[in-house]
């Protein structure tokens, strides 16, 4: 799947979680984003901890299909943001916190902004070292 399209359903599912997200699903996004942001240990293993907020964001859409097309970019998801390398950690962990912001507010045009702009940085960046 192409970064363009994993781009495109990021942002729908933050836009439609924006709507339908508990208070759980809430807890569980910031739970995820600070836990990453803590995560020892080489870089695909804290990648892996920061791709799991996305695929948190695709069920608190409250959608079945949004939960079963988070679980099959999940791989995408977790490749961009490896091939990002150790020094996007902080954008990342940042734009997951504002994500969650946009989400706690109810904010569907703040919330899919976010993702499209902390997506495109991301896919931006030129491939790192990994330590």
């Amino acid at each position: 799947m192409t970064d363009d399209a994993i781009m495109r359903l990021q942002a729908e599912f933050a836009r439609t979680a924006s709507h339908q997200r508990t208070e759980a699903d809430l807890w569980l996004l910031r739970e995820s984003a600070e836990s990453a942001s803590r995560a020892d240990g080489d870089w695909e293993g804290r990648a892996a901890a920061h791709a799991e907020f996305h695929r948190l964001l695709a069920y608190a859409t409250g959608g079945s299909a949004y939960s079963l097309l988070a679980l099959l970019i999940s791989d995408s998801m977790r490749d961009m943001i490896t091939r990002a390398g150790p020094g996007a950690a902080d954008l990342i962990t940042a734009a997951h916190r504002r994500l969650t912001r946009h989400l706690e507010a109810r904010d569907a045009d703040g919330a899919a902004k976010e993702m499209e702009r902390y997506l495109a940085l991301l896919s931006q960046r030129k491939p790192a070292a990994v330590s």
